[in-house]
C-alpha cells in the first residue's frame, strides 16, 4: 500500500455541503490533499449547471438559450485541475428535479414524483421510469462529454435527502 493503491479505483468519499462556499485555494488544497493520499475519484460538484437549461432550449420548452460565459467558471477550472492530480469526478445527472414548470406543461403525460427536501415547498420531478427522463439523461451526458470529456463515471441520485410526497 505504501508503494501504490491496493485497488485501482480509491474513492475520497463526500464534500460537505459548506464546499459550495469554498474559493479557488480551499479546493486546491483539497484535491493536493487527495492526491497525496492516492485517491483517484472525488465526489462530483456542478459543471455545466448551463446544460439542463440548454436541452429545455432544445426541446422547445423555454424560450431562449441560457447565456453563455466568455471565461470558465470555477468549477470547471477545477475540474481540470483535478484531473491534471488524477482525479476522476462522475458525471452528476439530473434527477428530474429543479426542471422548469413549462416541461410539464409542454409533456403532460409525462410521470411526475411530488419531492420534497426538508420544510421547503414541494416540488415535481420526473418519475425514473419515465421515457423523458432517460432522453434527459442521454442529452446531458452527450452535451457534458462534448464539453468537457468523461470519466465513465456516474451518479444518478432520484430522491437523495428529499421526501416523496405522491
Amino acid at each position: 500500500i505504501a508503494e501504490r493503491p491496493r485497488f485501482a479505483d480509491r474513492a475520497d468519499g463526500f464534500i460537505a455541503y459548506s464546499a459550495k462556499f469554498w474559493d479557488w485555494d480551499d479546493w486546491v488544497s483539497e484535491f493536493d490533499w487527495k492526491a497525496k493520499r492516492r485517491a483517484n475519484i472525488t465526489w462530483p460538484f456542478h459543471v455545466g449547471a448551463d446544460i439542463v437549461p440548454t436541452i429545455m432550449y432544445e426541446w422547445g420548452v423555454i424560450p431562449e438559450p441560457p447565456p453563455k460565459s466568455e471565461e470558465p467558471i470555477l468549477h470547471e477550472r477545477l475540474l481540470e485541475h483535478a484531473r491534471k492530480h488524477g482525479l476522476r469526478m462522475p458525471i452528476d445527472l439530473p434527477n428530474g428535479g429543479g426542471l422548469p414548470k413549462e416541461l410539464f406543461e409542454k409533456f403532460p403525460d409525462c410521470r411526475t414524483l411530488t419531492m420534497q427536501w426538508s420544510e421547503y415547498e414541494p416540488y415535481q420531478q420526473l418519475h425514473p421510469g419515465d421515457p423523458l427522463l432517460k432522453r434527459l439523461m442521454v442529452d446531458f451526458i452527450r452535451h457534458y462529454e462534448e464539453r468537457y470529456g468523461s470519466d465513465h463515471i456516474y451518479l444518478a441520485e432520484f430522491a437523495s435527502e428529499s421526501r416523496i410526497l405522491e
